[in-house]
């Protein structure tokens, strides 16, 4: 009987892991690993963890084309970081280059221009937290 309840239990908590949130909360937590991004949020005395957790929720409220094109930008970010030793500047000066490129793809155009519409919505969530007394608004 133990047996059972310990499977289940750790089936269920797979399954939560796997959700949107929990993907998007991770990504999250990999692109702000860069001291350089993470800076203003330590500076305003909130954790990434939390940080992250209220991004999460926050992107997953967001119009499903906004929504989808913050996730993707996100998750870009988080891939070229991995590829460039988990920095943050290194994994922008590529996506910037990839995406003026004369020859570029949809994608890399789609994933540079969102850049900064990602940069503004993150610094705006920042801004709403110091103004909830460093909680999430939403």
């Amino acid at each position: 009987m133990r047996l059972s309840i310990g499977i289940a239990a750790l089936l269920i908590l797979t399954g939560c892991t796997d959700s949107p949130e929990a993907k998007l909360n991770a990504t999250c937590n990999a692109v702000m690993s860069d001291p350089e991004v993470h800076g203003d949020i330590k500076d305003a005395n909130i954790s990434v963890e939390a940080f992250c957790s209220c991004a999460a929720t926050a992107f997953l409220t967001l119009p499903d084309g906004e929504r989808e094109e913050m996730i993707s930008t996100f998750e870009t970010m988080e891939q070229l970081m991995q590829e460039h030793d988990g920095s943050a500047e290194a994994a922008f000066r590529e996506l910037s280059t990839a995406g003026r490129a004369e020859d570029a793809t949809p994608e890399a155009i789609a994933a540079y221009e969102s850049m900064d519409a990602l940069g503004h919505r993150l610094d705006d969530l920042l801004d709403e937290m110091k103004d909830a007394d460093r909680t999430c608004p939403v």
